[in-house]
């Protein structure tokens, strides 16, 4: 009996032992799956764009309305869905706490234009807000629009440039919980675009809403040449606002440089929302 209870002992020592080499691995994993998938959104948003003569797939204020010709909402993934893929899956990250939110997007294909009723456009509506995945809200916005047709107006360093990043926030606020959790089943995630400013307090430096520490303080980011790197948001909240952005406007920032937009700065991993100068920078945004 001694002898069985020491190799129990020495089992469960083991285990502890392994078990944050088993946890990091799994980590490591998700983060490898979340890269991949945003490698493959910024391949469809590569091919949309090749059929529709360089423009990204573009949405209409407000994000998540219902347009007048079809009736579905102008979201931009749906855009995309079912023509260039099929598998909800693709728009979500295994780290997101709310990934499973996207499972609701498989099954609209079972409705047409004709028969989108109110409670099937209220769910269409809320899925706006589920992908894991969020695309660069300067882009489909800036200079009144023009900016979403990247073949004509692309950036000087593609490369630097956001495109698609994850996306949160992962966790729902104490006082609205309840409400989310039988409406939507998750926060409000701004209609799947990263604002550059959200809810930017500039008297006191806080940043807050839609950045998460996803990945081991750092979010995954699709760059729009293809490429995926690394945002360091936990640096950024942490950081004194001037000091970053001053990192930023000499890292060839648009937003620093042309338009003065308080905005979060991911320049410390050579990040920017928009890089060179705009088609009409007097009209800028």
């Amino acid at each position: 009996m001694i002898e069985l209870l020491v190799v129990i002992a020495v089992i469960a020592l083991l285990f502890g032992m392994l078990m944050p080499s088993m946890k990091r691995s799994v980590h490591l994993a998700n983060s490898a799956i979340c890269i991949n998938n945003l490698r493959e959104v910024g391949l469809l948003l590569r091919m949309y764009r090749v059929d529709n003569d360089g423009w990204l797939p573009v949405v209409e204020p407000p994000i998540a309305s219902v347009t007048a010709s079809g009736g579905s909402p102008d979201v931009w993934f749906l855009k995309l869905y079912p023509t260039y893929f099929q598998d909800s899956a693709l728009l979500t990250c295994p780290e997101d706490p709310f990934k499973r939110r996207m499972a609701t997007l498989d099954r609209l294909d079972t409705y047409d234009d004709r028969s989108w009723d109110g409670e099937t456009l209220e769910r269409a509506r809320r899925i706006a807000d589920f992908p894991s995945f969020g695309l660069n809200s300067f882009i489909m916005t800036g200079d009144r629009g023009r900016l979403a047709n990247v073949e004509r107006y692309e950036p000087s360093r593609p490369g630097d440039t956001i495109l698609l990043a994850d996306l949160g926030p992962d966790q729902v606020e104490e006082e609205v919980a309840g409400d989310f959790a039988g409406r939507r089943g998750g926060p409000e995630r701004s209609g799947a675009l990263l604002g550059w400013g959200e809810d930017f307090d500039v008297i006191d430096g806080q940043v807050q809403s839609w950045l998460t520490t996803r990945h081991n303080d750092c979010i995954n980011i699709l760059t729009l040449s293809g490429g995926v790197r690394r945002g360091r948001t936990l640096t950024t909240l942490d950081r004194p606002v001037d000091s970053y952005y001053e990192d930023c406007s000499r890292g060839g920032c648009t937003l620093c440089r042309e338009l003065s937009l308080n905005h979060y700065s991911f320049a410390q991993d050579r990040l920017f929302w928009w890089t060179g100068s705009l088609p009409d920078s007097k009209n800028g945004f």
